[in-house]
């Protein structure tokens, strides 16, 4: 955890004689506590002491006006506090938020942690797994961090909802700065929310950055963009995030990890200014030991996704597929190569089948007799592709987002 405590118990675990050797994975719960100007911007983030319940969201079939009065529920809902604590229960809570707040910060400016994470990493000589998690993506946030944070009355999420896209920037950076530094062959590293501005590093530091990633055999690797980020891309066509997805960074990143075995990465948007397409995060790379794939919310072409495919057909015995745009090429040839050049254990598609060109558009849905499902059984037991069926072709996207 981002509190002076956490960083003294680290320090203190990495100088037993005993216990630094026989340690294998850490753990770090790299959420801080958001800054607010004022009371009243943090009150509006206090939730509890019991949690009120959502409005209940109208069916599909719904006529216009009951949307409307659940829109109006959600308007009302938002709008009015989500807690029932006292005013003196609030004022304690808003005081023991700016102490926290103000040792989260001194902690940064002096660096602490960063000296102290190193050298830590450097004593456990059999570290081989690291996990940096936010806002609750990759575990649920343990007792001891909920505790930790509980007098401030608010969740720590703020480093991860970074309006201009550098949460948890600087704890990667430490964390893995540490692990080139120790010479520590990292083999585990998941990663997930996380501000994509590390891609930003100057070169010597970007290229330690490679080197700790040297020994990956498993990797998950989640980015977000900022709101500033999104508001930017809107406006101009083009945002700082792309440059550095295109000119070849972050797919330098991942194939400095030659020997990997699994691998989870995509991007927390869906708009094209910054999406990742597949050449730009493993170009033509092959892994030769490659057996499990997870890709969302990632563009690609029917040419480069088949090629993907038939470099690793050998190896691949899972892939998971999760909002896939396909901005050139047709699905129906993808799924039956994929029937027909792998020999998978499983495999899961999620959410939508997209294509641009030509216009394609499936909603996978979920339950035992969903698209997702029947496409499944295709490509694990065989028979005809199902988007051949008519029937499951052509969802209006507009239709199907009708809140």
């Amino acid at each position: 955890m981002s509190l002076p405590e956490s960083f003294a118990r680290l320090d203190n675990i990495s100088k037993h004689p005993a216990f630094s050797h026989h340690i294998r994975s850490l753990f770090y719960e790299g959420d801080v506590l958001q800054k607010y100007g004022n009371r009243r911007a943090w009150e509006k983030e206090v939730w509890g002491p019991s949690i009120r319940a959502y409005p209940k969201m109208p069916p599909p079939e719904a006529t216009d006006r009951d949307k409307r009065a659940y829109r109006r529920e959600m308007k009302k809902f938002a709008d009015e506090p989500q807690h029932q604590y006292s005013e003196y229960e609030l004022q304690k809570g808003w005081e023991a938020y700016l102490d926290m707040k103000d040792i989260q910060v001194d902690l940064h400016n002096k660096c602490n942690e960063k000296e102290i994470v190193r050298h830590a990493i450097a004593r456990m000589s059999r570290l081989e797994s690291i996990t940096l998690s936010f806002e609750e993506t990759l575990r649920t946030q343990t007792e001891s961090m909920e505790d930790a944070f509980s007098k401030a009355l608010t969740p720590p999420y703020g480093d991860g909802r970074d309006a201009e896209g550098y949460g948890g920037c600087a704890q990667l950076i430490c964390l893995l700065l540490g692990v080139e530094t120790a010479g520590v062959k990292l083999k585990h590293l998941d990663v997930a929310y996380i501000g994509w501005r590390f891609l930003e590093a100057h070169d010597d530091v970007f290229n330690r950055l490679k080197k700790s990633f040297h020994h990956l055999q498993k990797l998950t690797l989640w980015l977000t963009v900022g709101d500033e980020e999104r508001h930017l891309s809107m406006l101009e066509g083009a945002s700082p995030c792309s440059k550095y997805l295109k000119n070849g960074r972050f797919r330098d990143l991942i194939i400095s990890a030659p020997d990997l075995r699994e691998f989870d990465i995509h991007i927390d948007s869906s708009n094209e200014v910054y999406m990742i397409t597949l050449a730009n995060a493993v170009g033509t790379f092959t892994w030769p030991h490659l057996t499990r794939i997870t890709l969302r919310i990632i563009e690609t072409t029917q040419d480069d996704l088949l090629h993907f495919f038939r470099r690793h057909a050998g190896t691949l015995k899972t892939v998971n597929l999760e909002a896939i745009i396909l901005s050139e090429g047709s699905w129906i040839p993808i799924l039956q190569a994929i029937r027909q050049l792998l020999v998978l254990n499983s495999v899961n598609f999620e959410d939508t089948l997209i294509s641009d060109e030509p216009e394609e558009y499936w909603l996978l849905g979920s339950g035992p007799g969903s698209l997702r499902k029947i496409l499944a059984e295709y490509v694990l037991h065989g028979g005809e592709c199902p988007l051949l069926d008519d029937t499951y072709r052509g969802v209006d996207p507009a239709k199907a987002i009708y809140w």
